[in-house]
């Protein structure tokens, strides 16, 4: 075994161009054979009896329109308070407005959800 890494350290240094063009070939052929021998994506996703799972069934159940693919920001306003107070619109208004300007493509913000 010693005798063949001893030939093949100079072979490579003289071949450096031709060893790396091989390295390329063998990686691009094993993604490219990873990919269409392996299994096909899929991003649904269910975990049984978990907070994160009931979370997405209720927005399946009450907001369908936001419930896939989508992130609902929820405000709260302090206790015995009212997001709806008129003290609170500004801040609501410069936050909506900030996630429009977002450079994460926020879509289809709607505004507020009274509920």
């Amino acid at each position: 075994m010693t005798p063949l890494l001893y030939h093949l350290g100079p072979f490579c240094a003289r071949h450096s161009v031709l060893i790396l063009v091989v390295w390329v070939v063998v990686a691009l052929s094993v993604v490219i054979l990873a990919g269409t021998v392996g299994q096909e994506r899929n991003d649904d996703l269910k975990l049984r009896d978990t907070d994160s799972q009931a979370a997405s069934d209720l927005l399946s159940d009450k907001f369908l329109d936001q419930a896939n693919g989508s992130v609902p920001i929820a405000l709260r306003a302090p206790e015995g308070a009212k997001l709806s107070d008129s003290k609170y619109k500004k801040s609501i208004q410069r936050a909506t407005k900030a996630y429009t300007r977002a450079p994460c493509n926020v879509a289809g913000l709607s505004g507020i959800m009274w509920g």
